[in-house]
């Protein structure tokens, strides 16, 4: 089996929201979903590749994290959970994208 073509890159607009108080919070582009056994890793970056912010989760907080967010690009390692975890998020309205694990990539 050969090597396959890397994904195609997304440009997304930041949209910027207001709060009731005046200011403005960016939303996220994209989101890399580190998978494991009991404690997730998530990174958020905006359109330009500057973090947002990134943080562990644990098992049960992950949907709900998902949840809250607008919709935006998830980037998950391709594994046997990942499928099942693709599944559940593209339920709440993201573009989830499984990679081979070649190009991951730790920031």
């Amino acid at each position: 089996m050969g090597k396959t073509a890397p994904l195609p890159q997304r440009d997304r607009m930041m949209v910027p929201h207001f709060t009731e108080q005046g200011d403005y919070k960016m939303e996220p582009a994209t989101i890399g979903l580190d998978l494991a056994k009991h404690v997730f890793h998530v990174h958020v970056s905006d359109s330009a590749g500057n973090t947002l912010q990134s943080k562990k989760l644990s098992r049960k907080d992950v949907l709900p994290f998902f949840g809250v967010l607008s919709p935006c690009l998830v980037g998950i390692e391709a594994c046997a959970s990942g499928h099942c975890w693709a599944r559940k998020i593209r339920k709440l309205g993201h573009d989830v994208r499984l990679i081979p694990p070649s190009y991951v990539k730790i920031p």
